[in-house]
């Protein structure tokens, strides 16, 4: 489902990018001169360390048992060059408990750190929404950050929910229930996330 996500953001970008169109019998226009501007604001900056996100996730969920932790942080590029370097971090943790004549019941809690990268953002930003058989996905805003409610199907039935939150424009949150976990209660738990705490890293 995000792969389709990204893909069909992609098209769109390139959808809605504006064509310069020249008759044959017109030149193109002059380039106007550029003028020195301000030094622009970097385009990335340092990803938090995967274990300095991990004290933000819960360490547990009522009548649930934590698993281990699970993440890292990820460095690429010139070495020697911190302009030209690009981090990002991750880390989950998921939470089982044994339902009555079922399987588990699973919810995971994910934070994605890509460090102001406008390239891994743009398809988060753009805020589409899309509503197909095999699922949908809704803006929302929970406690004053911007995100979306993405519930997938197989064969008409619920297989999951997703609640993605955005956080100081670069963290994003993630709240993944199972088939057995209902969206009021994905949503009670994204109510009760300690955003202020992970806003105040990504300073």
């Amino acid at each position: 489902m995000m792969k389709r996500l990204l893909v069909l953001t992609l098209a769109a970008v390139v959808i809605c990018m504006p064509a310069t169109i020249l008759s044959e019998d017109k030149e193109p226009a002059s380039t106007p001169e550029v003028k020195p501007t301000k030094e622009a604001k970097p385009t990335s900056v340092k990803a938090i360390d995967w274990k300095e996100l991990s004290k933000v996730l819960p360490e547990e969920i009522k009548g649930m048992e934590a698993g281990d932790l699970d993440g890292g942080t990820f460095t690429m590029g010139d070495p020697t060059n911190p302009g030209q370097q690009f981090s990002y971090s991750s880390v989950e943790r998921t939470f089982t408990t044994e339902t009555k004549g079922k399987d588990d019941k699973e919810i995971t809690i994910r934070i994605l750190d890509y460090g102001l990268n406008k390239m891994m953002l743009a398809p988060y930003t753009m805020m589409m929404e899309y509503d197909t058989p095999d699922g949908s996905m809704k803006t929302t805003e929970i406690k004053k950050h911007r995100g979306w409610v993405i519930t997938e199907k197989d064969d008409g039935e619920i297989e999951n929910y997703q609640i993605i939150l955005l956080v100081a424009d670069r963290v994003m949150v993630m709240f993944e229930g199972d088939e057995q976990t209902s969206l009021d209660e994905l949503t009670k738990l994204a109510e009760q996330f300690d955003y202020d705490k992970l806003a105040e890293m990504a300073k």
